[in-house]
This record gives structure tokens, C-alpha cells and sequence, in this order.
């Protein structure tokens, strides 16, 4: 695939017959959208410029395309940017991860390839309780399947297998789902195939154990999550394609397939953004982007892109767009003039309102007879799983192991585990004042968290809307620093709790660095984890959720022992669960839970909200078209516009934001034209 080098780049954006008419920040999991879109039309000359390399095509990178090989280029230079967090002071001041995509293909091209979607008032909200017109469930619905090539679920029957008795039996809405779009779609089949004729082969998939004790406890199976309400147990689409049972990316759906036939289409990458160049105009009245400031390693200095006839489009995620704008003068001027940058524009909603899901994992081992993921650690096991992926694209190198979930409501998690509801959401407004006290921002920013807070406060009452999500992993996720026995080949699981609607937010600024080093260059990211009182009290309810799990038949009879944390060994799980079990009892289990939630907490990287959707009023940044309040000629469009964190894995949203974004720019590009 033709990479443009930064001389043929500076050629055509300087070309007086085909300069860019837009220039595309960022060739991530939304900006590959925004490219593929505008370039349909040959008449629209786009640019793209990534801070990341090209890795080549899917079969060329098995680290960043097997799907049984998930989580290895995490943490890797060549395509991690290895983003990391403040001290927490709510998790034992521990500095967490952020892995974030630094390549073509951004993070699509390194996440745990789930594919979920949020309920339908989830979506509805953005237009209901934001006034972003035309952001609704029925309108990104038409992006999200715009987006997706939908493999079928039956892909076992395709295969040849046999479906065991009781198992979760997924029936897909095609009115839900698109069928010629660039991501391919589709749902692994377990492994190791069921066999009717051996009766034990029946309980070795740890998944199936998990969504059968779901439904001992009342929580039923969902035949199709995706479609506008998505509680209940389930086995998720995955971004994978059910031919090649290779990840399905941005660049792979969105790039690859075009390149190198749209000439108006030039690709610029190892090249870092650090500020939009902006020029007085006579029309509005207002700066207009005109072009950007970019590093290379390269060539060790600063260039300048210039000449961009229409729009610069910010797509450089959560963490990166804010950056960016503050470095443009566009933010906070009390963050902005202690750092040297002229503020342009005030917008004090710059990098705040930043929110993630928290979790919190718990690790055990299993009965060996499961197959879990831990075989691919061990020499002979990877070679006959490479093997079955060579021949047959199929094992364990064909999924991800993490085929199980299941998203609660308040009112299923709370009737579980026997806590009164009222005692949890009774504290919330006198929480929530003194919380937004403790953060003091401005007017405008305080009166959008409002908003939010009003509105998550609706959905906690709601058993139509998820509070919990709880992800069942077949194997040892290397979590803390721990890491799997693997001499004595024991087999493990991983229970997650997430928290979908927290009510805490973070903040993340640019800090300035030296020019030698701004290839690397960090923002100030805080996450503010459990900041928020709340958001402590219902992780831990989801904690408690997945030791009521543990404690129900089949997951029960599974587990061997408590690997993480490993105190819950010496407990008598069964009797401090009951509901007159001893005071002293269930203290120490809470003691317990409690400590594990400071020691261990993280998020699940799926960062949103530092350029809100909002009024300006309300502490926004771009508006319900993604045009940057104050000035002209400049969007955003990635994660960072989503005024609230969504109960689901969050690429699908991207890939529909970059959809819409893509479409609003070429109905101003027709309007004008």
C-alpha cells in the first residue's frame, strides 16, 4: 500500500491545482471512516496524517491480527502509544494503563475485538437531553450498519457442529444488521466442537459453565444484543472475519481496499499533529483552520501543513484530540497560560469530563478439564492450535476466549446479592453536590455534569438499562502483574466486573515537552477513578454479584481455587453469602472486596467526553455537526465528542461517529458547493 513520504505530502497540499480540501488527523478506528466517505467523491481531495506506521496487511502481522493473540502488541512501542494515568488516589495512588492504538487502523487494531451496542435511550439521550439534533438510537443505528458486513451467528452449523444442549442459541434481527459493510462481523465457534458422543466434553467450555449459572440465578440469555436493549447473558460479535478468522480493522475495511485507486486519497504516517495553524478571516469573524503543525523523527523538526481549502478533522481519540486543541489555543485559559499558549477561543469543557468504565477482576483455577486460553503459553499446546489456525482457521487461535457476558440493571445485580436498592441511590444528590464541589469547575462545565448526573440518576431506577457488566474470560488474564502458573499447566478463569455509567470524571491536559521528545509526548491524563462515592458502592455490588456466581452450580463445581485475590480461599463463600450469614463473616468478606477494589482497580480503555457534545453553555466543545465552538473549518470526530460513556465496547460507537462525521461534512461540502 503507497505511503506518502512528507515531501509528496508538502507537495500536494502546496499543489495550486489540488491542494487537500481536508485534512484528516489521526488514521484511527473513526478517521479511516471519515477518509474512505469523502473520498467516494473524486472531486474531494483528502489528506490523512497518523502518527503510527502501516504493519502491513492482515496476513502479515499475526501479533495485531490472530485473534488468539489479543493483547500481545499492547504495550509495544510499534503500536501502543503506552499512555499511562496520574497516581489514583482512590486505587492505592497505582499509576493505570492506557493502551492506545499508534498505527494505521488506531485502536481497532489492538482492542479485544468485541463488538456490543448500547441500549436504544442511551443513543435517544444525546438528542433528548443534549439537543444534538438528528443523534438518535434509528439515525446512528443506520451508521453502525453502514459500518458492518454481517457474518451470520450460525457459523457452527457452517462448520459442521453440533450445538450442545442448553446452550446460549443467539437469534440475529437483520433489521439490526448490515451486510456489505467495510467491518466484518461474526461469532467464533467455542472450542474445543462439541461432541454429542463424549458426555463429558459437554462442561469443558468455561463459557457455556458461565452462561448457565447466569440463568440459575435468574439473569436470562439475550438472543440479540444488538438491537436496542442489550441486558442479559450473551455471546458477542467479534470483529472478526469468518473466512480468513483474521481481525476485521479500520484498515483492513476502510483503508486497504481503496488506496491505491483514489488518487484524491494521500496517507501520510510517523508524523505527530502537534497543533492546527489558524488565519483571520473577513467572513465570520471567527480563526479558521487552515492547516497544521506536525514532528517527525525523522527529519527532527517541526513542519507546517498549510493551504487546506475547507476543513481540518481532529480524529486522534479521547486522550490526543484535547491535547491537540489546547496546544491550538483552544481550551481553558487558566490551564492554557501557565503553559506558555495563547488562548484563541474559551472553552473551559476542553479535556474535562473524561469517563471510563472501572473494573475489577477476579482470577481462580479451574477443573483442567476446561480448555482455556492458558494452553497457548505452553509450547506443545500453541503448536497445535497454530496448526488448527493454519489448516483449518479454527482453535483456539480463531477466538478470543472472551465469549461471555452479560450486562445487568441495578435491580438484578442488588436482587442478587440482597441489598436494599433505596440504600444505594438515596445517598446520590447529597453525594453529588458535595462531589461537584470537590472539583469546582466552571459554571458552564458544572451545569453539563448536571445534566449527566440527572440523567444517570433516571437510568439507575431503569431494569431496562445496565449498570453491571460482567465478562467471563477462559483463562488468566495477566492482571496486577500477575501471571499464569504455566510449568505446572493448570487452567484458570477471569471474572470481571465493569461499572457502565460511572458517575466520576477525569480530566486530561497537554504538558509541554521538549521537541526532541514530542513524538512521545504524554498528556496529563486523570481519570479520577472512583472519585465519585457512588461509583465505589455499585463496583463493589457488581464484585459481590460475580461471588454469588462463583457460589451457583455448574460455575461453582469449576473452580479448583482463588488465585487474585487469593484470601477469598479461606473463606467460607457459601455462608457469608446468605443473607443471615455471621456479622463477623460477612465483614471480613467485605473487608476483603474492599481492599481487592482499591489494590486492583482499573478501567476497561474505553475512553470518551474530553470534546463533549454540548452546548457551549454547557461546557461543550463541538457542537451536534462536530464543528469546534469558536472557530471555523475544524471538527472532531472521534470518542472524545460522546457526552457520556455508553453501556457497551465502545469501536462500534466509533465507527458510527465516523459514519455520521463523514456525512455532516459532505452535506456542508454540497451546501457550499
Amino acid at each position: 500500500m503507497p505511503i506518502a513520504t512528507l515531501d509528496e505530502f508538502l507537495a500536494r497540499s502546496n499543489s495550486p491545482d489540488s491542494p487537500f480540501d481536508y485534512l484528516i488527523i489521526g488514521g484511527g478506528t473513526a478517521g479511516l471512516v471519515v477518509a474512505h466517505r469523502l473520498t467516494e467523491n473524486a472531486n474531494i481531495s483528502v489528506g490523512v496524517i497518523e502518527a503510527g506506521l502501516y504493519h502491513g496487511r492482515s496476513d502479515e502481522k499475526p501479533i495485531l491480527h490472530t485473534p488468539g493473540l489479543i493483547g500481545l502488541a499492547v504495550n509495544n512501542p510499534l503500536y501502543d502509544w503506552i499512555l499511562r494515568s496520574v497516581p489514583q488516589a482512590n486505587g492505592n495512588n497505582r499509576i493505570l494503563p492506557f493502551p492506545r492504538g499508534k498505527c494505521l487502523g488506531g485502536s481497532s487494531l489492538i482492542n479485544y475485538l468485541g463488538h456490543t451496542r448500547p441500549s436504544k435511550d442511551e443513543y435517544d439521550a444525546l438528542e433528548a437531553s443534549f439537543n444534538n439534533t438528528g443523534w438518535t438510537w434509528d439515525t446512528l443505528l443506520e451508521y453502525m450498519k453502514k459500518s458492518e458486513s454481517f457474518s451470520q451467528y450460525e457459523v457452527i452449523e457452517s462448520r459442521g457442529r453440533a450445538a450442545p444442549p442448553g446452550s446460549y442459541v443467539p437469534k440475529p434481527d437483520a433489521a439490526v444488521h448490515g451486510t456489505h459493510g467495510p467491518i466484518l462481523h461474526s461469532q467464533p465457534p467455542p472450542w474445543p466442537p462439541y461432541d454429542p458422543k463424549e458426555a463429558e466434553n459437554e462442561g469443558s467450555n468455561l463459557n457455556r459453565v458461565f452462561l448457565q449459572a447466569m440463568d440459575q440465578l435468574g439473569v436470562p440469555a439475550n438472543p440479540e444484543p444488538c438491537g436496542g436493549y442489550n441486558i442479559g447473558c450473551a455471546k458477542p460479535l467479534m470483529t472478526i472475519d469468518p473466512k480468513s478468522s483474521l481481525r476485521s480493522s479500520s484498515v483492513s475495511g476502510y483503508l486497504e481496499p481503496i488506496v491505491d485507486s483514489r488518487p484524491n486519497l494521500l496517507v501520510l504516517t510517523g508524523a505527530t499533529v502537534t497543533r492546527v495553524l489558524f488565519e483571520n478571516t473577513d467572513n465570520s469573524g471567527k480563526p479558521k483552520a487552515v492547516g497544521v503543525e506536525l514532528y517527525t523523527s525523522n527529519h527532527n523538526a517541526r513542519t507546517q501543513i498549510r493551504n487546506i481549502r475547507r476543513e481540518v478533522i481532529l480524529s486522534t481519540g479521547t486522550f490526543k484530540t484535547p491535547q491537540i486543541l489546547e496546544c491550538s489555543g483552544l481550551g481553558n485559559p487558566a490551564i492554557l497560560n501557565p503553559l506558555g499558549v495563547e488562548c484563541i477561543v474559551d472553552l473551559p469543557g476542553v479535556g474535562g469530563n473524561l469517563q471510563d468504565h472501572s473494573a475489577v477482576s477476579f482470577i481462580g483455577e479451574v477443573d483442567p478439564r476446561y480448555v482455556t486460553a492458558d494452553i497457548l503459553l505452553e509450547p506443545d499446546g500453541l503448536n497445535k492450535h497454530q496448526k488448527l489456525f493454519d489448516e483449518r482457521k479454527d482453535g483456539l487461535l480463531a477466538d478470543t476466549s472472551s465469549q461471555a457476558l452479560c450486562y445487568l440493571s441495578l435491580d438484578h445485580v442488588t436482587k442478587v446479592t440482597g441489598t436494599p436498592h433505596n440504600t444505594i441511590v438515596n445517598q446520590l444528590e447529597q453525594q453529588s453536590r458535595e462531589y461537584i464541589n470537590k472539583l469546582n469547575p466552571s459554571p458552564a462545565v458544572q451545569r453539563g455534569y448536571e445534566k449527566q448526573r440527572q440523567l444517570l440518576t433516571k437510568w439507575l431506577s431503569e431494569r431496562t438499562q445496565a449498570q453491571i457488566e460482567i465478562i467471563n474470560f477462559s483463562g488468566h488474564l495477566p492482571i496486577n502483574g500477575l501471571s499464569p502458573d504455566i510449568t505446572s499447566r493448570k487452567r484458570y478463569f477471569t471474572l470481571t466486573a465493569c461499572l457502565v455509567h460511572p458517575f466520576s470524571r477525569g480530566t486530561v491536559q497537554h504538558v509541554p515537552t521538549p521537541l526532541s521528545s514530542s513524538t512521545e509526548s504524554q498528556p496529563r491524563i486523570d481519570p479520577n477513578v472512583l472519585s465519585h462515592p457512588l461509583d465505589a458502592t455499585l463496583l463493589l455490588q457488581g464484585m459481590e454479584f460475580i461471588l454469588h456466581l462463583t457460589e451457583t452450580e455448574p460455575y461453582k463445581s469449576a473452580i479448583k481455587s482463588w488465585i487474585f485475590p487469593s484470601e477469598l480461599s479461606s473463606i467460607d463463600l457459601k455462608e457469608a453469602l446468605k443473607p443471615n450469614a455471621d456479622h463477623s463473616l460477612k465483614a471480613q468478606v467485605n473487608d476483603i472486596l474492599e481492599a481487592h477494589l482499591r489494590s486492583s482497580v482499573r478501567t476497561t480503555y474505553h475512553p470518551v467526553g474530553t470534546a463533549a457534545m454540548m452546548s457551549k453553555e454547557d461546557g461543550g466543545v463541538v457542537d451536534d455537526r462536530l464543528r469546534v465552538y469558536g472557530v471555523d473549518g475544524l471538527r472532531v470526530a472521534d470518542l472524545s465528542v460522546l457526552p457520556y460513556i455508553i453501556s457497551a465496547h465502545t469501536v462500534s460507537a466509533a465507527f458510527a461517529v465516523g459514519e455520521r462525521a463523514a456525512e455532516l461534512v459532505l452535506e456542508d461540502y454540497a451546501a457550499s458547493s
